[in-house]
């Protein structure tokens, strides 16, 4: 029983080192989601500025073409022979000043909400640089762990089969059958005070007895687990 229990203690570390070896590679996905995100966040202020600097460029070519007719008219207004024509050029000059005057205000708005981008730019930037240099060190670190972790399992499953030979080969298969219904579970527990130390109902005084006196194998009436007396294990 006692190279049981040491063959169980080699699986339930080897279950723990599975289970860490499952999230190492989740773990690295979510720091390459991190990445990702601090890159949308770039593109998308990249985007917003070449759609800033679209609207700015448009808006310059309208100012050009109002300016330029602003001088026509500009030009024309001597050239008028009547009042009434003389007061409609410069009415209509009055609406393009007016229009010039719009349009100069949302360049400058423009101009603003450039400057606003360009500087959320570069805090993207150097949050997307510090993203990945944190998410390189910390994946080497996942890495270098995932090796690690692939070593001891290989070292523990090693000590296992080592171990098997010694044990007696129903005591065994009983064991991995048990581990098998309880999902890699304890397939021996221990009994403390008088109770299965796995699903912690009362044993009988005499099969603990039994247990103490260590003559067969006995497993638990409600979990099926195989117990054992600690002490026992302790002594031999």
């Amino acid at each position: 029983m006692q190279t049981l229990v040491r063959i169980q203690e080699s699986d339930l570390e080897m279950d723990d080192l599975k289970i860490r070896a499952q999230f190492i590679p989740r773990e690295c996905a979510e720091l390459d989601a991190g990445v990702a995100e601090a890159k949308d966040s770039l593109d998308r202020a990249n985007a917003r500025l070449k759609e800033l600097e679209k609207q700015q460029r448009h808006e310059e070519l309208v100012l050009d073409d109002k300016t330029d007719l602003l001088k026509k008219y500009d030009a024309q207004l001597f050239s008028v022979k009547t009042n009434r024509e003389y007061k409609a050029m410069l009415a209509e000059m009055d609406t393009v000043k007016a229009a010039i005057s719009s349009i100069e205000e949302k360049i400058l708005e423009l101009l603003t909400d450039i400057d606003y981008v360009e500087e959320e730019i570069a805090s993207a930037e150097k949050a997307l640089q510090d993203e990945e240099a944190a998410v390189r060190e910390k994946k080497l670190q996942l890495e270098k762990e995932l090796e690690e972790v692939k070593q001891k399992l290989k070292e523990r499953e090693q000590q296992k089969q080592e171990l098997i030979p010694s044990v007696d080969e129903q005591l065994y298969q009983l064991y991995e059958r048990i581990r098998r219904a309880k999902r890699d579970g304890p397939g021996a527990v221990p009994v403390k005070n008088d109770s299965c130390g796995g699903c912690y109902i009362q044993i009988p005084a005499q099969v603990v007895n039994e247990l103490i006196a260590g003559d067969r194998i006995i497993t638990c009436q409600s979990c099926s687990r195989i117990l054992y007396w600690e002490e026992n294990i302790r002594e031999t």
